[in-house]
């Protein structure tokens, strides 16, 4: 994918539901606000998931924005149904 192709793709990801994956095994959904110039995620609305004892607990994480540097990203997925309209497959990733 070229560069510009690569833009116009994560515009149109803008403000769409995605869920990432981090490093410590938390999961982080919410909208995508933006890709900053040191490509971090910034996550508005964003719910954080985490298993404790093979429980998943959730906690709401407000208004503030969420902040996911790119070392600790393992997977990055595409949620609401914004995809298909985009060519992306339902549930298609990227690290």
């Amino acid at each position: 994918m070229d560069s510009a192709s690569a833009k116009e793709t994560v515009k149109g990801l803008l403000k769409k539901e995605i869920s990432v994956e981090v490093a410590d095994g938390r999961i982080m959904t919410g909208e995508l606000y933006c890709f900053d110039k040191n490509g971090n995620i910034i996550l508005t609305n964003a719910t954080e998931y985490r298993s404790i004892k093979g429980k998943t607990e959730s906690r709401g994480m407000g208004h503030a924005p969420v902040l996911i540097p790119p070392e600790q990203r393992i997977n990055v997925t595409v949620v609401s149904d914004t995809a298909a309209a985009l060519g992306i497959p339902q549930g298609s990733s990227s690290s």
